[in-house]
């Protein structure tokens, strides 16, 4: 079980590196692409969001807004089964495309990840408070 536990964690943390890469380069389609079909936020642009309203809203932030300084620290990770839970400290800017207006994020999260038929994880909720 602890190496099952090992290989899942340093599998999500590759995973989680990409996904901010892909959020800070704000690349929609590979951004969306960790997340389970299922997936709900409850993190930011509002509560309870599918993926589908995620690509809505998502577009209309990478449209707006550059994004950067974004910084992820885990502070724990734990595997059960079908499941992983992490918490973490999360950090980004956005910035107005005119520069005319920034908004700063400093928000402890919680992500549930959710191993799918391919023994891939993907982000299953999304949970955050600023």
């Amino acid at each position: 079980m602890k190496n099952y536990d090992l290989e899942v964690k340093a599998k999500i943390a590759e995973q989680s590196k990409l996904y901010f890469e892909a959020w800070q380069n704000k690349d929609l389609e590979s951004t969306l692409s960790f997340l389970d079909d299922d997936f709900i936020n409850m993190f930011s642009l509002g509560m309870n969001q599918t993926k589908d309203e995620c690509r809505e809203d998502w577009k209309r932030v990478f449209d707006t807004y550059s994004i950067e300084g974004v910084e992820f620290i885990r502070t724990e990770l734990i595997v059960d089964n079908n499941y992983a839970f992490e918490t973490g400290l999360f950090k980004q800017k956005w910035i107005t495309n005119d520069k005319q207006d920034t908004i700063s994020f400093d928000m402890r999260g919680m992500t549930v990840y959710k191993k799918q038929s391919d023994e891939s994880w993907k982000m299953f909720r999304l949970m955050g408070q600023q």
